[in-house]
């Protein structure tokens, strides 16, 4: 009787002790079977993006009678079903869930991830597969479920068939940011880790992105918006080195890339604009003022100082002034350079107003307006009339007009213009000479007995030749 006791006791502990293992997989009858497919979609609605939990994944979970994470293979995965070596268990039976992602096991939360079982037809090819994931996140319920009807009714399911997709959405999931100051350019895209500030906290924040919506990018289920990243790290590097507080965004077109082929060209597009604008790297493009001294005119004795404002981004208007010194003002020495121009003989100012019209972020084109008023006092020089070289007294103005071909640049905070041009101006010179200089005697031939000057109005057209290079600063 003892033996009898003992032997039922031990069959019914047997029973308690294996029945939990055993009791979370429903009957094989209790549900429908479908075929065998591939994957469960995890989709969260706040971060616009979709996980799966496929064939040969492990994963680990709680039901409502388990307090403790079991964890297992999936072995097949049949609609609403999940299968393990050991067992079986509906997706509805799942309470708490951990799956993997990026090669590690990451927790979701079931209130905000559900889980989508697809039918059958979904896994027929890449492309309904994809299609199935964009109609969900506008159909699906909150508990996983939604109407198959309605599913395969869809343009979406419908256009997938014939390999053809007329849906659109926003973000590609990429973004690029162009650097306004050096030009430089950085790109980010889905399943890419980053390391990145923020405008708004000075915490780093560090992770994948799962997914580029447009203009927002969500990271470990919480988005950011790219006007408000402060700094990105390069993923290899330790410090900030991409600062996108100054920087453009650019955002790809509403209408969402077609296939891969279509991604790649728009990449390529945008990265070639980049690169163009990467070759102008030293173009001012932050300054608005700009004051600059035309070197090339100071051996000259000539003080010309520029002062350049920005109309618009490729519209300026210049102005420049300039003071010219009268250095030879004696009777002995000859012209610098004779039959061309008596240099060093004149004192006066210079007025040149323009309109540059920049061509892109450096090279220009500026028409320009000359006055000119020198004078020159008791010097001999052969110019204007080229046949003698009398001593002589000279009120000069200057009217011309021309155009400059240039291109500014800013190379750490000294901005360097350097331009050539051509035109044409006309001199009205009113000129008094009293005699020749006799270079042997020292003794000048006087015209009048008097010693007084012979007066004369000469006017005549002359070539206008600009070339310089001004070094200044902006602000």
């Amino acid at each position: 009787m003892k033996t009898s006791t003992i032997c039922f006791v031990l069959i019914v502990l047997t029973f308690f002790i294996v029945k939990p293992v055993t009791a979370q997989f429903p009957s094989p009858h209790s549900f429908n079977q479908g075929p065998v497919v591939h994957s469960l979609i995890l989709y969260n609605p706040d971060v616009i993006r979709d996980r799966q939990i496929k064939v040969g994944d492990s994963m680990c979970y709680k039901t409502g009678t388990i307090g403790n994470y079991i964890c297992d293979k999936v072995r097949k995965i049949s609609f609403d079903t999940i299968f393990f070596p050991k067992g079986y268990l509906r997706i509805s039976d799942i309470k708490e869930l951990k799956a993997m992602w990026h090669k590690n096991l990451e927790e979701y939360d079931l209130k905000k991830w559900v889980i989508v079982a697809p039918p059958r037809e979904v896994f027929a090819s890449a492309e309904t597969f994809n299609a199935f994931k964009r109609w969900i996140e506008d159909n699906v319920n909150p508990d996983g479920s939604y109407n198959v009807n309605d599913w395969r009714s869809s343009d979406l399911y419908q256009n997938s068939i014939n390999h053809v997709s007329r849906y659109r959405r926003s973000g590609p999931g990429v973004l690029n940011f162009q650097d306004t100051t050096t030009l430089s350019y950085y790109m980010i895209q889905a399943r890419q880790f980053v390391r990145f500030t923020t405008n708004k906290d000075e915490q780093e924040h560090s992770g994948f992105i799962t997914w580029i919506a447009y203009d927002t990018i969500f990271v470990k289920n919480q988005k950011f918006l790219a006007g408000d990243l402060k700094e990105i790290t390069h993923s290899k590097l330790g410090s900030p080195s991409f600062k996108v507080y100054r920087s453009k965004i650019i955002v790809p077109p509403t209408d969402d890339y077609q296939s891969p082929i279509a991604k790649k060209i728009y990449t390529n597009e945008v990265h070639k604009m980049l690169e163009y604008d990467r070759s102008k790297i030293n173009s001012d493009t932050i300054h608005k003022n700009f004051l600059k001294i035309n070197f090339t005119r100071l051996p000259l004795l000539v003080l010309a100082v520029s002062y350049e404002t920005k109309i618009t981004r490729n519209v300026s208007f210049e102005v420049e002034v300039s003071g010219q010194l009268q250095m030879m003002n004696d009777t002995t020495s000859r012209d610098v350079i004779p039959y061309l121009y008596p240099l060093y003989r004149y004192s006066g100012i210079t007025l040149i107003p323009g309109i540059k019209f920049y061509t892109n972020y450096s090279k220009y084109i500026e028409p320009i307006v000359v006055y000119r008023y020198l004078t020159m006092h008791w010097a001999n020089s052969i110019f204007p009339q080229w046949n003698d070289d009398p001593v002589q007294s000279q009120f000069r103005n200057d009217i011309g007009v021309g155009v400059r071909f240039g291109k500014m640049r800013n190379f750490k905070g000294v901005v360097l213009d350097q331009y050539i041009g051509f035109g044409l101006q006309y001199i009205s010179i009113h000129q008094l000479s009293y005699g020749v200089v006799n270079t042997d005697a020292k003794q000048i031939s006087w015209f009048n007995s008097d010693h007084s000057p012979r007066i004369k109005d000469i006017s005549f057209p002359y070539p206008l030749i600009n070339l310089g290079l001004k070094v200044g600063f902006g602000w």
